[in-house]
C-alpha cells in the first residue's frame, strides 16, 4: 500500500516553537487513485481505530470506494513540533498509508495548536488562522508575533 507523508511550513516571528498534541485530527480531501472519484473532508484521527471488512487488520478511516470496495487509511503520528529553526521549510508532520485513496489537501483546523513565544513565556493556545496567517501579542517581550504563508504538501514515501 502507497505511503504519502504529509509536509507542513509556515513564516514564524517572534514564535519558538508551535505543537500539535498525539490525539489532534486531521481534516483531509483524497480521491480515488484510478477514477479521481473525491472523498472530502475525512477526519482521520489516532484514537479512531475500525476494522477493516475481510480482514484482520485495522484503520483509522473506512470510505466506500466504487461499488464494492473500502477505501482505508491508517495514520502515523505521535505529535508534531515545528520550531523557529524549521520557519520557512517543509517539515514532515504525519504519515498516512492509503488503499484505493490518495490524499489531496490538508484543511487546516488550528482548534488544537499550542504556539509558544521567545524563552517560551508566552503560550497562544486560541489560534485562528484568518486569510492564511495568524498575529498574536507577546505581552512577556512586547512585541507582535505571527505565523503566515502556510503551507503543505503529501509526499509519496512507497
Amino acid at each position: 500500500m502507497p505511503k504519502f507523508q504529509l509536509c507542513f511550513k509556515a513564516q514564524m516571528e517572534g514564535i519558538e516553537k508551535l505543537t500539535l498534541p498525539s490525539d489532534y485530527r486531521f481534516n483531509i480531501d483524497c480521491q480515488h487513485p484510478s477514477s479521481g472519484e473525491p472523498h472530502n473532508n475525512l477526519w482521520v484521527s489516532i484514537e479512531e481505530e475500525l476494522e477493516i471488512p475481510g480482514s484482520r487488520g485495522t484503520c483509522n478511516v473506512l470510505v466506500k470506494v466504487g461499488d464494492k470496495r473500502h477505501g482505508t487509511i491508517k495514520m502515523d503520528f505521535n505529535g508534531f513540533t515545528y520550531t523557529s529553526e524549521m520557519s520557512g521549510k517543509f517539515a514532515p508532520v504525519a504519515t498516512f498509508e492509503c488503499r484505493d485513496l490518495e490524499p489531496t489537501k490538508w484543511i487546516i483546523q488550528a482548534d488544537d495548536w499550542v504556539a509558544y513565544g521567545q524563552d517560551e513565556k508566552a503560550k497562544f493556545d486560541d489560534i485562528q488562522i484568518e486569510e492564511n496567517a495568524w498575529f498574536d501579542y507577546d505581552d512577556e517581550v512586547g512585541q507582535e508575533v505571527s505565523m503566515q504563508e502556510f503551507a503543505f504538501e503529501f509526499k509519496r514515501v512507497h
